[in-house]
């Protein structure tokens, strides 16, 4: 029986749905730690019976140290490393077992990251022997911090491919009606989209309504308007019949380092509008086979983009829907599963 220990902060539906899919396997005993789940995004989460589960509240750094020493694993994963003691912890394993981070940071030139890349032979690389990024967007960066090809893991942030999937066989229409799911928080876009939509409505008048899903700190500073449609927060298993009821997903935001909910939107067979500042979209959005790009900050490129999906026949935007559910087989859980199979 080999033991994988998980150091985690903040969980997410798509992490648990691939840590439950570890868990089927006999050989394998998972072992995860995780801090409470944030008040404005409160996911309930339900795990496969084989995983151990640990309340990072319940510990200090020496009763953790202890916990890992009781569980004596094979692999170790942290999902970043704001947690103090979560490093301490990777630093002891560091030379004897694959010790793994998660990062999805692109590389900006910042003064920071110019810092970080100096120093990470002193501070990241005594921690980890591994880096696990989600895609291409965040490669350039792993190879600044001193992380060589064969220690850059592909491929961590992962959709639930059986719950978005389910509803790409269930689509029977395009409904005329635009879909956001995000935090009501300014870098996400959403003021950007709300104005672009209510603008084009004026400008050129359609039939088409945006329904958003979400909350966050903007919640009261929301924009109103009959063809908006303002959900508040919604558990990812009750988002089905809100997906099913659009056939376009935008993605505003400002900037996004990945965005898992593209890849979980080009699963349910939705096509797209992100801005060019969102990671995920570099594997999930072909341009004008399954959606379009536009500028981030730019109102008129946002507007054009929609202004496409308006004037669209509805086989075309079938098209570009079964487009984005081909595109997102690039990606399953399943390879994430494998990626660690392959460490141990």
């Amino acid at each position: 029986m080999k033991k994988l220990l998980f150091l985690y902060t903040e969980l997410a539906d798509y992490f648990v749905n691939c840590l439950n899919l570890l868990a089927q396997d006999p050989e394998l005993e998972i072992h995860l730690v995780f801090w409470p789940v944030k008040s404005e995004a409160p996911f309930q989460f339900s795990f496969n019976d084989k995983i151990q589960l640990y309340q990072r509240a319940d510990y200090n750094k020496q009763t953790l140290h202890a916990l890992s020493q009781e569980i004596a694993p094979q692999l170790l994963f942290c999902s970043g490393w704001r947690d103090k003691a979560y490093l301490s912890i990777a630093k002891h394993y560091r030379s004897s077992i694959p010790s793994i981070s998660a990062m999805d940071n692109h590389w900006k030139g910042s003064l920071r990251q110019q810092i970080a890349r100096v120093i990470s032979p002193l501070t990241l690389k005594r921690y980890f022997s591994h880096i696990w990024i989600p895609g291409q967007a965040q490669k350039e960066y792993a190879l600044k911090l001193g992380f060589k090809k064969e220690q850059i893991l592909s491929g961590f942030y992962v959709a639930n491919q059986q719950r978005f999937e389910a509803l790409f066989r269930q689509r029977e229409d395009y409904p005329k009606n635009f879909i956001f799911v995000g935090r009501y928080i300014p870098h996400k876009g959403i003021y950007d989209l709300w104005q672009a939509f209510i603008e084009l409505k004026e400008e050129y008048p359609n039939d088409w309504t945006l329904t958003c899903l979400g909350t966050g700190s903007d919640w009261d500073q929301r924009i109103q308007h009959p063809d908006i449609k303002h959900l508040g927060f919604i558990q990812p298993q009750d988002m089905s019949k809100h997906i099913l009821n659009a056939s376009v997903f935008i993605l505003p935001s400002h900037f996004e380092p990945w965005g898992v909910v593209v890849h979980e939107m080009a699963y349910a067979g939705l096509a797209m509008i992100c801005s060019s500042e969102i990671g995920a979209s570099r594997q999930f959005l072909k341009e004008g086979e399954n959606g379009f790009s536009f500028a981030a900050h730019s109102l008129d490129e946002l507007k054009n983009a929609m202004r496409k999906f308006i004037q669209m026949e509805e086989a075309q935007i079938l098209k570009m829907g079964d487009a984005s559910h081909d595109i997102a087989q690039s990606l399953t859980p399943q390879t994430w599963v494998n990626t660690l199979k392959d460490l141990i």
